[in-house]
């Protein structure tokens, strides 16, 4: 249960409303839609990751992934694993993403990928050769927003655990998402 109650719909202001209808019926839009300012900005930065970013969306799936091992996020686990295979994401590589970078089943340029993410979440750095390695199959772009999609999800799980929120129960409403991804490529 979460630590502070879902809000009224009702008690929402007309903006706050409406940019939640606009989204998929989500436990972590429902409860962020409580600071207004903070939700817009919210979903403002996060829709255009999701759906017109410059990463591979299969890997950028990966990385969100492993932020939320790496966080031990179970809403962010319950809802991302579903949406990678939504995406058709192979079942060992989203099995992968809870070891990381050291999984065999990983090609050269997503364990580069994870270790980036790994070392961004542990260090808030990356290292000299994991960025080298990197540029070899990123461009300058692409290693920028990969970056700003680990921070947003490391904030995501933090906000997600901090208020207890619970995945939902309803699988169907993973599903309503699947048009923020489109299929790997």
């Amino acid at each position: 249960m979460s630590r502070v109650p879902y809000p009224d719909p009702a008690n929402l202001s007309d903006k706050a409303r409406e940019r939640l209808e606009q989204g998929a019926p989500l436990n972590l839009l429902r409860m962020m839609c409580q600071a207004e300012t903070a939700f817009i900005g919210y979903s403002r930065m996060g829709r255009p990751l999701l759906r017109r970013g410059l990463l591979n969306p299969h890997l950028r799936e990966l990385a969100i992934l492993r932020v939320g091992y790496l966080t031990s996020s179970v809403y962010e686990q319950f809802q991302h694993v579903a949406l990678a295979r939504a995406m058709g994401m192979a079942e060992d590589k989203i099995e992968g993403t809870a070891i990381g970078s050291a999984s065999p089943v990983f090609s050269e340029q997503e364990a580069g990928l994870l270790r980036f993410v790994e070392e961004t979440f542990n260090d808030l750095r990356v290292s000299d050769p994991t960025f080298a390695e990197a540029q070899r199959h990123f461009s300058s772009a692409e290693l920028m927003e990969l970056s700003i999609v680990t921070g947003f999800y490391v904030m995501t799980a933090g906000f997600l655990m901090t208020f207890d929120i619970e995945p939902e129960s309803n699988p169907a409403l993973s599903d309503s998402m699947r048009d923020l991804w489109p299929p790997a490529q």
